[in-house]
């Protein structure tokens, strides 16, 4: 008997293609599997949630009294409902430690050690901490005891890029010190690639820095220092920091 109902399917309807005919066979049985687990899972599905809504409903009752009616029974679970809702949707404050004012008016200085410290600690970090310590530390080190030649301690990649270093100074009011910095990050990419040509002919790497034509910061270290370097660097970034950080006060 099944053997005459797989022929007329097969060979009737579908003119001999037994694989195409197998095909829609086994799709049609399992469209019909998967409806009656859908109907079995529905039906399941709506039995917990009356439920739940029947214990819901059960408990605002209890709470209510036995004089509340139907309708300020339904009013209250809805406020219940759209309370569970809005504390499931609240994204908690990120509670941000700040860092006490320095009482010597070194405040670039110690809100750079205080960010570095936060950092190290995975904790979370203010704007201007993120500030202090990345760019405008950055910045502070260019300007320090070996100038930009400190760039040159970064064998692979400045760890800022340049309109980062740009905006930081900018952003405290120094404007002028952009172009040096443009200048500073540009005199690093070119020895930089000076070097690895020079290495890959075979030259020796202290042979290559020691090379005539290997260019040198000594012009912006210079542009730098006609403009006030380190120290008018630092005076613009602590009045900045002492009046845009929210700073915590003794005994506060």
């Amino acid at each position: 008997m099944l053997q005459e109902y797989w022929d007329i399917w097969a060979h009737d309807i579908f003119g001999g293609h037994v694989r195409l005919a197998a095909a829609a066979l086994a799709g049609i049985v399992g469209g019909g599997v998967v409806g009656l687990f859908k109907m079995f899972f529905r039906n399941d599905i709506d039995s917990v949630q009356r439920k739940f809504h029947d214990e819901r409903r059960e408990k605002v009752a209890g709470r209510l009294g036995p004089a509340a009616t139907s309708a300020e029974i339904d009013a209250e679970i809805e406020r219940v409902i759209a309370r569970e809702r809005a504390e499931a949707l609240e994204v908690p404050d990120i509670v941000i430690q700040l860092a006490q004012r320095p009482q010597d008016g070194r405040y670039f200085d110690a809100l750079r050690r205080f960010a570095q410290t936060k950092y190290q600690n995975s904790q979370a970090l203010h704007p201007l901490e993120t500030l202090s310590r990345g760019p405008l530390g950055f910045v502070a080190d260019m300007l320090g005891s070996d100038g930009p030649a400190c760039l040159d301690r970064y064998d692979t990649a400045l760890p800022h890029r340049t309109w980062e270093l740009q905006n930081a100074v900018r952003q405290i009011g120094l404007p002028d010190y952009a172009d040096p910095i443009d200048k500073a990050t540009g005199i690093y990419l070119h020895r930089k690639q000076f070097l690895m040509d020079a290495i890959a002919t075979g030259m020796p790497r202290e042979q290559a820095a020691a090379h005539p034509d290997l260019p040198g910061y000594d012009g912006v270290a210079g542009q730098l220092g006609r403009l006030g370097g380190y120290e008018t660097f630092v005076a613009a970034a602590d009045a900045y920091l002492k009046e845009n950080y929210p700073w915590q006060d003794a005994g506060q």
